[in-house]
This record gives C-alpha cells, structure tokens and sequence, in this order.
C-alpha cells in the first residue's frame, strides 16, 4: 500500500499565525473576495487563480512588524517545478522580509517540519538498506557460480 509522505498544508501555515491575528478569505475560485477594489492584491490573485481548486489565499496581521491592520497576503499556490505540488506564499505590503517571514512560519512549524525531514531520511535508508541486500544477493549468486566454473 502506498503511504503519502507527510507535508504542510495552508491550514498549518494559518493555524501557526498568532492568536488574535484577523484572518480575512481574500481569494478562491468563487471569486468572492472582500478586497477586490485594492488592484495590487488583485492582480496577484488573478496571476494564480487560473482555475485551480486548490488555490487559497488570506489577508492577515504581519508577524514581522507592529500591523493594526491586515497587511500580509499569504497564498497557497502550485510550485514553480511540480504544479501537483503546493507551497505558501508571502507578500507584506508593508514591505517586511520575506526571510523574516519564513523564519518565523519555520519556527512555527518546526515540529511538522522535523516529522517531514524524519520521513525522508528513514525512506533513503531504507532505499541504502535493500540496495545493500540486493548487492549482497548478487554477490552470493556470484560466487556461487563461480564456484561451481559457470
């Protein structure tokens, strides 16, 4: 049976922002979001929207500065490389650093990212470990032909 690796999701992202931060549903396919007026956050949702059933995307307090009102835009949109896979997305209108952001979603999230990184690291070991039997396999085989002149 095929076990899916563990991996964030958007609810993660929005269940590590502080308690109290306003939460405002800015973007998803029914079009229905509150801020159509503002072009800028406009145009970086119609940029992803592109009919995905997946994207998301929410307005909230910042976490890197001091935000009375909602001013981090955080998106959930296919990767660059992979389009079946998804990442967040950042964008402070006050200008913050995105480095800043991440750090803080990364220290939010450690314990799920250590669970993903624990997973990873038992699949290559296992891949190293059946690789090493098989090789021994080959190897006993081998000689056993050898062995024998075949």
């Amino acid at each position: 049976k095929f076990k899916r690796a563990p991996e964030l999701t958007f609810q993660d992202y929005i269940g590590a922002l502080p308690e109290g931060n306003k939460i405002i549903n800015v973007g998803n396919n029914d079009y229905g979001y509150e801020h159509n007026h503002d072009p800028s956050i406009k145009s970086i949702l119609d940029s992803y929207r592109k009919d995905d059933p997946n994207f998301e995307s929410i307005l909230t307090n910042c976490t890197v500065h001091d935000d009375r009102h909602p001013s981090l835009l955080m998106s959930w949109i296919p990767t660059w490389k992979f389009k079946s896979l998804y990442m967040c997305a950042f964008h402070c209108f006050a200008g913050c650093d995105r480095k800043k952001l991440v750090s803080f979603f990364n220290k939010r999230l450690a314990h799920k990212l250590e669970a993903i990184d624990q997973y990873w690291k038992e699949k290559k070991n296992k891949k190293k470990q059946s690789q090493r039997l098989r090789n021994e396999q080959f190897l006993s085989v081998n000689s056993w032909l050898t062995e024998r002149g075949l």
